[in-house]
């Protein structure tokens, strides 16, 4: 779950259990800034849309960082992301209008 008003995301089991919490508000690796949105891949890495440090931040199930990306300075307020099923992320992109389409390999 995320909570961009103080810039952290909680996860919790599929029961609903509280798991945990991780983020607070900075630019490095493993923090946001008011990130809206995220997503989890099917080995339970955690993807975040950090909004205004324009990139997604990609942790493991442990809330370990592992990688970020930003599209190469394409990526302007990330407001959401999506996974699919063959491995590509969706990003919308509210400041630039689009949704940009990106494949990760690790």
């Amino acid at each position: 779950v995320v909570d961009g008003g103080h810039d952290c995301i909680y996860t919790f089991t599929l029961d609903g259990e509280y798991v945990g919490e991780f983020g607070s508000r900075e630019s490095g690796s493993g923090r946001f800034w008011s990130p809206l949105d995220v997503a989890v891949d099917l080995y339970g890495s955690i993807l975040v849309a950090d909004t205004f440090n324009k990139r997604v931040q990609i942790f493991d199930k442990h809330h370990n960082y592992i990688h970020q990306f930003d599209g190469f300075a394409v990526l302007g307020c990330c407001y959401g992301i999506a996974l699919s099923s063959t491995g590509n992320i969706y990003v919308t992109d509210y400041s630039r209008g689009k949704i940009h389409l990106f494949l990760l390999t690790i």
